[in-house]
Order: structure tokens, then C-alpha cells, then sequence
């Protein structure tokens, strides 16, 4: 594991960059990247001919992290050095600029719909589910494509309604995914004895703005809380760390059932918590404890005596970056179940099939 940034341009592989940079996101559609490469006689020719719109894979050490394009390319130079820098981004962050073919499809099964809208569209992307028990969408309605809208907003509003998450591999395939599908990566430590500490910066931003002692969800068709109707479809959870009384009231206008109000109610409660806890952590290098390049959707395990964490997290965000000051990984960690998805009663049948 020697921390090194490869890339190939293509088909043609390159080593050595003066500066890299490269995000991989759970909740940013796709990853980018930024290389920069101070220009010398055996890599001028062929660098000085790449131009936008140029296939790249991007390596650290042999393990591939992304495969895109390259968006722009900047040419500087003084009496001292010539720097050429590229930017880029996956083969499907297209998806979210350009907008989508109107059409109405009747597809229920998810991977088949999204399928069914790259080829549509014109892309020849892979997309690969990773959930085994999502939902159907509902038989009795036709899904339809808006006007002016985007192609990652327009699958995002069903992904969300089904309860899962859309990201891009590195090979930049579309992937249906939950929270916490990959497994334990690592650990980032701060000990007051110093042994196995390996973070060299870390902040921390807690907040309880959006959180409620006692989350009450009703279902009715009008807004009196007060009728025998509507405490009989009631839903509600508590929130023990938030002071009291601190109340918040959520209606359905559709009828529905008892239990799917307490597990929204549960939902909102767990999301808010999670939400409400940031860390963001600074370590040497591109490897977690297990050998493998840190990677979002992976949880971490977390002790970090300053900041008062002690325990398993997720890693939301990632940035790898190379500089003179040697090769870092910059993490956003966030408590398990900030990216759960709200429950979704309308749009959805029971799990019947399986995709």
C-alpha cells in the first residue's frame, strides 16, 4: 500500500500527479475528481493532446476508484513550470444535468424501470441492486417523467418512495442501495494514551434544532386532533435526550394503518437524531485498518476521546487528496441511520416480489 495515484487517459496509463483530488459521496449523485501534473519531457506529448470528453480510470495503487471523463482541462505555465490540470467526473453524472425523454412507463419492478430510462435516454450504464427485499412499485399507477425535469431527480423521486439510495461504483454503474450494505472498513482513534491514534485532524458539530421530545403522526382527513377518529389512528415516539415539552405533529390526509404511523413517527425521531451528529476526521493516507480503500456506506469504528465518540458510525463522504504535504482521506461520519429513508405508505404494495 503505497498511497499512489495512477491514472490511464485512453488506454494509456500515467503515474505521477503534483496534486489529486477525488469525492465519493452517499448523498452527492457520482464522484469527481482533479489531478494536476507538472509537465515534463517524457509526458508532454500525449498530456498536451488530451482534450474534454477523454475516457479516465483512476487508480490508487491497483485499486480502481473511479472511470469517467474528463470535463476540463487547464494549461498553465510560467519561466519555471508547466502544470496541466485536469477535472472529470463518472460515466453517470451526466444524469444529473441532462434532462429526461418525457415518457410514462408501467414497470413496477425498480432495477427494470431505471434499466428502461438510461436506455431511453440514450446511456449504456449497468445498474445493479443491491437490496433484496425492496418493494414493488404500485401496479395500479403509470410512473411518469415531468417536464424540464432531470434524469437523477426523476429516478430519485421513486428510489426515495421505495426506500433506497442510488450511487455510482467505481466503475461508475448505477447501484441500488441502503444504508450500511458493505461492512466494518476501519477505525479512527484519538486515545489519551496515544496508541494506534491515527487522526490528525477532527471537528464535530452536534445540534438538537430539529429534534422533538414527543413526534405524535395522525391520519385523518381534517386537521382536528381532537375527535375519538382521530386519536384511534395515531402514531407517536419519544425522544428522551430532547428537554420537554418540545412537540411535533405530523398528518396524513390518506387513511392508514396504526402501525405505519408509529413507525413513521419512529422514523422521524431516529433520522433527526442521526442527523443532528456530524463528524468530519482527517487521516494519513487512502487505507482503512482492513487494507481497503476507505469507501462511503461503510461503517467505522470511532474513539475519539475530545470528541466524545466511542462506538460504530457510517461513512457518508469521502475525499482523497495528494499534495506536497504527502496523501490524505478526509471523512464525513455520521451516526448510523442519518440516511434511512422515510416510510412510504402511497405509491407501494407489501413486498410480493422480490427484484
Amino acid at each position: 500500500m503505497d498511497n499512489k495515484i495512477f491514472y490511464e487517459i485512453n488506454g494509456v496509463r500515467y503515474e505521477g500527479v503534483t496534486s489529486f483530488q477525488a469525492t465519493n459521496s452517499m448523498v452527492d449523485f457520482g464522484k469527481s475528481f482533479s489531478i494536476s501534473i507538472v509537465v515534463n519531457s517524457e509526458i508532454t506529448p500525449s498530456l498536451i493532446n488530451v482534450k474534454s470528453q477523454d475516457k479516465i480510470k483512476i487508480y490508487i495503487d491497483n485499486t480502481l476508484i473511479l472511470t469517467g471523463f474528463i470535463i476540463s482541462r487547464n494549461i498553465s505555465y510560467d519561466s519555471s513550470s508547466h502544470v496541466i490540470t485536469f477535472e472529470g467526473s463518472d460515466k453517470a453524472t451526466d444524469l444529473i444535468d441532462s434532462d429526461i425523454i418525457q415518457k410514462s412507463y408501467k414497470i413496477r419492478n425498480f432495477t427494470k424501470l431505471v434499466s428502461q430510462v438510461l436506455q431511453d435516454n440514450g446511456y449504456n450504464l449497468k445498474v445493479i441492486n443491491k437490496v433484496a427485499d425492496i418493494k414493488l412499485l404500485n401496479e395500479k399507477e403509470e410512473v411518469n417523467t415531468e417536464n424540464g425535469e432531470t434524469i437523477i431527480n426523476f429516478l430519485f423521486r421513486y428510489a426515495q418512495k421505495l426506500q433506497v439510495l442510488l450511487t455510482t461504483d467505481k466503475d461508475g454503474n448505477i447501484i441500488i442501495t441502503r444504508e450500511d450494505e458493505l461492512g466494518t472498513i476501519g477505525s479512527v482513534i484519538n486515545d489519551l494514551n496515544g496508541e494506534n491514534n491515527n487522526i490528525l485532524s477532527a471537528s464535530i458539530n452536534e445540534t438538537t434544532k430539529d429534534r422533538f421530545n414527543i413526534v405524535e403522526v395522525f391520519s385523518q382527513d381534517t386537521n382536528d386532533f381532537h375527535t375519538e377518529q382521530a386519536s384511534n389512528q395515531k402514531g407517536s415516539s419519544i425522544d428522551n435526550e430532547v428537554r420537554s415539552p418540545r412537540r411535533k405533529r405530523i398528518v396524513f390526509s390518506d387513511p392508514t394503518t396504526s402501525d405505519f404511523l408509529n413507525e413513521y413517527a419512529k422514523w422521524f425521531v431516529n433520522v433527526k437524531k442521526a442527523k443532528g451528529k456530524v463528524y468530519k476526521v482527517k487521516v494519513q493516507g487512502y487505507y482503512g485498518g482492513a487494507g481497503e480503500v476507505w469507501t462511503p456506506n461503510n461503517l467505522i469504528q470511532v474513539r475519539d476521546v475530545f470528541a466524545g465518540l466511542d462506538g460504530e458510525f457510517l461513512i457518508q463522504d469521502v475525499t482523497y487528496y495528494k499534495s506536497l504535504n504527502g496523501s490524505f482521506t478526509d471523512m464525513v461520519i455520521v451516526e448510523k441511520g442519518s440516511l434511512s429513508l422515510k416510510p412510504s405508505l402511497s405509491d407501494l404494495i407489501s413486498n410480493s416480489g422480490l427484484l
